[in-house]
This record gives structure tokens, sequence and C-alpha cells, in this order.
């Protein structure tokens, strides 16, 4: 089983959250974004985390936020050493 956490709330990480939910082999870890969406029939709630500082281990770890958002957010992660893509 692949853990992976998706970093982001739009529309590709919504798209991406869905599709690992769905697949065999992959666990949704948890959802990393700024605030909580206003509507989460999508994902569990439980799996939805505003805090960087609260990452659960997993495998891989998708940024999935806007081109202009992608520095920003990658020197706000906590770890070293993980497969960020």
């Amino acid at each position: 089983m692949i853990k992976i956490t998706v970093i982001g709330s739009g529309n590709v990480a919504q798209h991406l959250v869905k599709i690992i939910s769905k697949t065999a082999n992959l666990e949704l870890v948890q959802m990393m974004v700024r605030t909580v969406p206003t509507n989460t029939d999508w994902i569990p709630i439980d799996k939805i985390s505003t805090d960087f500082n609260s990452f659960l281990p997993a495998d891989l770890y998708i940024i999935a936020v806007s081109d202009a958002a992608i520095e920003a957010v990658s020197v706000q992660l906590p770890f070293k050493d993980r497969l960020v893509v």
C-alpha cells in the first residue's frame, strides 16, 4: 500500500484525492490545506489538516497548488529526505 498526502485543495488536488481514494494499493493519508474546503462530500473530514506541522508519515507527498504557490509551499514543508512531487 502506497501512502499519499496531497497538499492543496483546488481542482487538481480534489481530482487526485478522488482517484487515490478509489484506487487499490493507494491510501490517502491526509490532505494538507490552507483553509478547509466548503464542500467536503468527496473526502472524510478527518483526512483534512490545516497545520503544516502535523504531517503524518507518507510514502509520497504531492504538491497540487498553483504554479505561483509551489515555492511558498515547498519551503514550509517541515521535513527532509522524503519523496515530494
